[in-house]
């Protein structure tokens, strides 16, 4: 691993291109949907139990990075944006948008309305996504 010697973020590649600029995560939770914060800390309850991870607070969203980045969580006005990083193809009527990450991942962005949203099938996503891309 590789550490940014400004900002101290950690990379899997020497010299990775970034921004350094990182916000505090609390900022996120200031405006828009309460839900975000609900979600939020599901993931952190479900991934404190997996091991160990790093969470960076971005312009816009929050992500979540083990020895890479796995899992984005954006608060919206109403509802907040989940993307997983996955490998393979994930087939669910639940998923917004599909970009490529890179040649063995995708991302896969879903927007939750309420904690109902983020069930079993979510949960096991981001145990996926820790387990095989973070």
């Amino acid at each position: 691993m590789w550490e940014c010697p400004q900002c101290g973020r950690n990379f899997i590649n020497r010299n990775q291109h970034h921004g350094c600029l990182l916000y505090e995560v609390e900022r996120h939770f200031e405006r828009g949907d309460p839900l975000c914060r609900q979600v939020f800390d599901r993931a952190c309850e479900i991934l404190d139990g997996l091991g160990p991870y790093t969470i960076l607070g971005q312009k816009t969203w929050i992500a979540f990075q083990g020895r890479a980045l796995f899992f984005f969580l954006k608060p919206r006005v109403r509802g907040a944006d989940v993307t997983l990083v996955l490998p393979g193809a994930v087939t669910s009527s639940r998923i917004l948008r599909v970009d490529e990450f890179s040649s063995s991942k995708k991302l896969y962005r879903l927007t939750l309305q309420s904690m109902d949203d983020f069930d079993a099938e979510c949960e096991a996503w981001l145990r996926q996504a820790f387990y095989e891309c973070g």
